[in-house]
């Protein structure tokens, strides 16, 4: 992001008025109406400008200032003593839900079924940024489960073996199924 000061932003917006003597005047008199908004718009646009990058940097824990309580309770942390400790409690626990592992299973097992993983692809994110938003993890894996079940299981039992396995995998997989039924 290029610094940019008030002026830089009100020569900008001076730029797109049209060019003329009255125009002129009406800059060059700092006390003119349009001369107080431009100044006072250059100055706002600057503040965002400014802002921008420290709100970017409260998206990631390990750099949040601001959203640090947000962040504890979002993830029923009492606050720590120190700001790099808070950071690492948050940072600690984000990481628990990114990378924890699922025992998929074990979950078809609870519904009677068997879940065998047939193939799995990898979607690598193209956004330059996308690999830090994910604290290292750039891709997203597509797994494709072929379910084996016993006759006449019902839509809604799968979906309900379906909603299981998501909510248990971690976020960096998408989950796909095809269903075959066991022969009596």
């Amino acid at each position: 992001m290029v610094a940019r000061s008030p002026d830089d932003y009100r020569d900008a917006v001076r730029g797109l008025y049209p060019v003329g003597e009255w125009w002129d005047k009406q800059f060059a008199d700092s006390s003119s109406d349009l001369s107080r908004y431009v100044n006072a718009l250059s100055r706002e646009v600057h503040r965002v400008q400014e802002r921008a990058a420290a709100l970017l940097d409260e998206a990631y824990p390990d750099r949040t200032t601001e959203l640090l309580a947000e962040y504890e309770a979002m993830f029923g942390l009492s606050a720590g003593e120190g700001l790099d400790t808070r950071r690492a409690q948050i940072t600690g626990a984000l990481n628990a839900i990114i990378f924890r592992e699922a025992d998929w299973e074990r979950i078809a097992e609870q519904f009677g079924f068997t879940a065998n993983l047939q193939r799995q692809k990898d979607f690598v994110c193209g956004l330059s940024r996308c690999g830090d938003r994910l604290w290292g993890v750039a891709a997203r894996c597509y797994l494709v489960f072929v379910v084996s079940h016993p006759p006449g299981v019902s839509a809604a039992r799968r979906g309900e073996f379906e909603q299981a396995m998501r909510d248990q995998s971690p976020p960096m997989y998408a989950l796909e199924f095809e269903y075959e039924e066991l022969s009596a």
